[in-house]
């Protein structure tokens, strides 16, 4: 055999371990997946203005005050003073209104803000004409405290704003709340346990987080972005969705010599 062969050989053999090494360097590690699932259920029973009515019990209520003026005003006065107390009871009794859902996730006071002047007009003689008040006098002050029946309540929503219940309350419009509500709980639950995740060095991610807030930017990023594998839908309005989320992900972004870290620094 040739010198010239021999050493080519020879070379082969050194140059063969330093190949291997390097593939082996460079080979992805095999997916850690973090599995996530998130339940959405948007139900049509379970939801709208008539729901919510009955949860009032008999009535509505609200109370408020204002100054009775000194003399000589006299009984001027106190009838003044009681229609500012009875007004103020008012605005506080449409504002607790203005919390019941109208259907396709806007609340009432949503709704009236959009909706034409009339149905705002007809919301305020509802309050006007069987909204009860009674009256109390005590230290200069007069109270107003105001009823509302929850029978009026109920009627007025079902009838108005029960519309836009009726309008939301389809097979697909109730799979697709449902669909959004089971990606949302499932994303806020993958991230919950992202953070707490331990890394090589013994410390969690969230810890990482803290020292270099960058990271938990980059994080939210990916989740916004992050797909949803599987979906499932076990009756109309209920979705449950699962997440494979590669626990590698975020150990390459805490890790000091990853790519994303030195092109941040």
């Amino acid at each position: 055999m040739s010198k010239f062969l021999l050493l080519t050989l020879a070379l082969l053999a050194l140059l063969a371990p330093s190949g291997c090494s390097r593939q082996a360097s460079q080979a992805k590690q095999p997916p850690d997946y973090l599995i996530v699932t998130g339940i959405g259920r948007a139900e049509a029973e379970n939801e709208g203005p008539g729901a919510w009515a009955q949860t009032l019990g008999g009535s509505l209520t609200a109370t408020a005050s204002a100054d009775i003026a000194a003399a000589p005003d006299g009984p001027e006065a106190l009838l003044a003073a009681r229609a500012e107390a009875r007004r103020q009871a008012l605005r506080r009794l449409a504002e607790e209104l203005g919390k019941a859902p109208a259907g396709g996730g806007q609340s009432l006071a949503e709704w009236l803000a959009d909706a034409p002047a009339a149905e705002r007009q007809t919301f305020e003689l509802l309050l006007e004409e069987h909204a009860r008040p009674a009256f109390n006098e005590r230290q200069g002050r007069s109270i107003a405290m105001l009823s509302l029946p929850t029978s009026e309540v109920a009627g007025w929503l079902q009838e108005r704003a029960g519309r836009a219940v009726a309008a939301d309350a389809t097979p697909a419009a109730l799979n697709r709340r449902a669909y959004d509500m089971a990606v949302e709980q499932a994303k806020a639950s993958l991230r919950e346990q992202l953070l707490t995740m331990t890394l090589d060095s013994g410390q969690t991610f969230e810890d990482a987080v803290e020292r270099r807030p960058a990271l938990g930017r980059e994080l939210d990023g990916r989740l916004w972005n992050q797909p949803v594998d599987e979906i499932n839908y076990p009756r109309v309005g209920v979705c449950e969705v699962k997440i494979y989320f590669d626990r590698n992900v975020v150990r390459d972004l805490a890790h000091p010599g990853s790519r994303w870290r030195r092109l941040t620094r």
